[in-house]
């Protein structure tokens, strides 16, 4: 199914989330500011390097982490494997050292409360899959309801930062909820994926498929019906019949 400008039957790159940080409002103890002084410093990447010759009494932030999908989903795995390693890299000159307590693949909290998750504090770092919350994130989601994006997935990645610097309303979104923004996320282009042949246009209608949050967009007009659900979860509905298929990333 191909969406022309968007190559999307190949849909093309999409932003899908971005990873926050719970922002921590004044009434804390010491404890928790200095908590959180060193999480926003992880968050704006600006921890100082200390003077090697000083010795430093270590001093140890526990942080939990978390995702609602799995660390082979990459905008999940690089949370480890850059953000984390990145985390740890730049606190080395430093006499702080980070515990980490990992909860990938919705261990504490599932894709529908991505947003509420990390606003509510049951985890303190956590991917936001803005694409499930078309409704309280709908700057966020600009990428889904415009007729045209980009295949450049660095391009769009760094283009919805500077969106998010330039325009205040982003940012206070996040704010809002309880959040500081750390940086986003994306996908590879979106396709149709389909249990059995679709050779007409005529052919989607009354078909099911599984379909992420806000890429329900994606759908509107052809008589197919979305289904919200996480990624997961595509192959299962698929060979039960609960859906036709899935539009989604390869």
């Amino acid at each position: 199914m191909n969406q022309k400008p968007q190559p999307a039957g190949a849909v093309p790159d999409r932003h899908a989330g971005g990873k926050a940080v719970r922002n921590n409002h004044q009434g804390k103890n010491m404890s928790d500011m200095t908590r959180r002084k060193i999480l926003k410093q992880i968050g704006a990447a600006a921890v100082a390097l200390a003077a090697p010759s000083v010795a430093r009494a270590q001093q140890s932030i526990r942080i939990t982490i978390a995702s609602s999908h799995p660390l082979g989903n990459i905008f999940i795995g690089m949370m480890k494997s850059v953000f984390q390693t990145e985390v740890e890299k730049r606190l080395a000159p430093t006499k702080y050292r980070v515990q980490w307590r990992e909860a990938y693949g919705g261990t504490l909290y599932k894709f529908q409360e991505t947003l509420k998750a990390v606003k509510d504090g049951i985890t303190d770092i956590g991917w936001v899959g803005s694409l499930f919350e078309p409704s309280s994130m709908p700057l966020q989601n600009v990428t889904y309801f415009s007729p045209f994006a980009t295949d450049n997935l660095p391009l769009l990645i760094s283009t919805m930062d500077a969106l998010h610097q330039q325009i205040p309303a982003m940012m206070q979104t996040w704010d809002g909820n309880n959040m500081v923004y750390l940086g986003g996320s994306g996908v590879e282009s979106y396709h149709l994926w389909t249990a059995q042949p679709i050779r007409t246009f005529a052919d989607l209608k009354g078909k099911k498929f599984s379909t992420p949050g806000a890429v329900a967009t994606f759908l509107q007009g052809t008589g197919a019906v979305a289904v919200n659900s996480p990624i997961p979860q595509f192959y299962t509905d698929i060979q039960s019949g609960v859906t036709d298929g899935a539009v989604s990333f390869p």
